[in-house]
């Protein structure tokens, strides 16, 4: 069904993976259907892989892909608590970035309720991991946590986008190779890669962004060369 949706991509292994992995979850939860199964794979997924299936030329001969996500899932979204997200996903992010990765969870037992598309916010979370696992080809530690947190007025002076109140973050951590200033001065940028030429797109941030962003929430990154990164989201708490 899905492979054929997405151009009958059997040959690639990372696709496969992935539609296989999400076709178990449908069969879990019975809540995916062909278009959000697409929808998912083709936006996580902008990665080498599908740039080498749907490639579009521009002017100056750089292959990139071109993909879009459902902004109106924002305005169709529930309250939802992010440790569920994060529980029913964590089993495909280990096969997805290796058993050479370990991946822990610290999760607040009390954890608020958020305004968030679920299926989005999975996306961010596969992008994220793909992301470390990538920063990680030796081996290494994934740490996903949540907290609620009070942002004060102090705070948000120094946070571009914040604004004071209640808020559930969830931070996702590794300790792969870091980042430098101008690396993280540009990470969220359409089309910015610090891959090698043909083998990434430089979406996969992007899209995390901008589904943050559409969800009222904000993004950083914390980061050091040699000293892994960390991603922290701050969604508002709505109960």
């Amino acid at each position: 069904m899905a492979l054929h949706a997405l151009g009958a991509n059997e040959k690639d292994p990372q696709i496969k993976k992935a539609v296989d992995a999400m076709l178990r979850k449908q069969d879990s939860f019975g809540r995916w259907n062909e278009h959000a199964l697409t929808g998912f794979v083709t936006t996580a997924y902008s990665l080498q892989a599908m740039a080498r299936l749907f490639p579009a030329n521009d002017a100056d001969g750089d292959s990139r892909l071109y993909f879009f996500y459902d902004t109106s899932a924002a305005a169709s979204s529930g309250h939802f608590e992010v440790n569920g997200v994060v529980t029913d996903l964590e089993g495909m992010l280990r096969e997805l970035i290796g058993e050479h990765i370990e991946i822990v969870t610290a999760l607040a037992p009390d954890l608020g309720l958020v305004r968030i598309d679920p299926t989005q916010l999975e996306q961010v979370l596969v992008n994220l991991a793909v992301n470390a696992g990538d920063a990680m080809p030796e081996g290494g530690w994934l740490l996903i946590e949540t907290r609620n947190a009070e942002l004060d007025e102090a705070y948000a002076a120094g946070h571009a986008g914040v604004q004071p109140g209640s808020y559930v973050t969830l931070a996702v951590t590794d300790t792969g190779q870091g980042m430098d200033a101008r690396t993280r001065s540009r990470i969220f940028e359409p089309f910015f890669t610090t891959k090698e030429r043909g083998t990434g797109t430089g979406l996969g941030l992007a899209t995390v962004y901008g589904i943050i962003q559409q969800s009222g929430g904000t993004i950083g990154v914390y980061s050091e060369p040699g000293h892994g990164s960390t991603f922290k989201i701050s969604l508002p708490r709505v109960a």
